[in-house]
């Protein structure tokens, strides 16, 4: 039943469904969540926004179980309709349902919240670039808020990346949220300045140096020493 219905909605040009279709797709989430999360899957880009769309509509607790679906999302190219959709669907929930998800996305590199590609790979990266830059470009439905409260994560996540290993677009993402969250943030301050001292002179350590200006001299103050310590190196180089 539930098959033809979302058949339906598919074909059809009317949108958003009716009321009446939506209330059965609640009554029922053990069998439609897993219905729309299939069409996710197998689907078009267009048909598979129409199912994001759909858990959107049928709303949380009903869809919990389809949240980590979306929240892989992120990831995709920002035109996609899927990455539009799941943008809608995510952030019209409250951010305590939403934020404890995107925290373990961002920080556990498994699934449910990461394709696992092989034993010693999954898309992790691409996926908390992606989750970094919505959360800090999408400011059109996503509050500040979530900035804040995924911070200490963002702040974990730069204290442990590899200089080796971490592109130039990962920490990007990652100073991108920093920035979002604005001055109140002064915990990362430590990070910021460590991530100067290693970091090659790119434009990544700039972007850090340009973050730290943004704290009140104040709050800058017990790191005096370490900034000048930075400022000394680069000018016996």
């Amino acid at each position: 039943m539930y098959e033809k219905m979302l058949e339906r909605i598919f074909q059809s040009t009317d949108w958003p469904p009716d009321e009446t279709i939506l209330q059965l797709f609640r009554q029922k989430p053990n069998e439609t969540v897993p219905l729309l999360l299939r069409a996710i899957e197998e689907s078009d880009k267009v048909d598979g926004a129409t199912a994001i769309d759909m858990l959107g509509m049928i709303g949380y607790p009903e869809n919990q179980a389809a949240i980590p679906t979306m929240v892989g999302f992120f990831c995709a190219d920002i035109n996609d309709p899927r990455y539009l959709s799941t943008c809608d669907a995510l952030f019209q929930m409250e951010p305590d349902v939403t934020v404890p998800h995107i925290i373990r996305a961002l920080l556990d590199k498994g699934a449910p919240y990461h394709i696992v590609r092989n034993i010693n790979e999954t898309s992790w990266a691409e996926d908390v670039a992606g989750i970094c830059w919505t959360i800090s470009a999408r400011t059109d439905v996503v509050d500040q808020a979530y900035a804040l409260r995924c911070c200490p994560a963002v702040n974990a996540l730069l204290l442990q990346a590899d200089p080796a290993r971490a592109t130039d677009f990962f920490l990007s993402a990652l100073l991108s949220v920093i920035e979002r969250a604005g001055e109140t943030v002064d915990y990362v301050i430590p990070s910021l300045i460590e991530l100067i001292k290693r970091d090659p002179e790119n434009k990544i350590k700039k972007r850090a140096r340009q973050i730290l200006t943004t704290f009140k001299p104040e709050t800058l103050g017990d790191y005096t020493l370490l900034i000048n310590q930075d400022k000394s190196e680069r000018t016996n180089i």
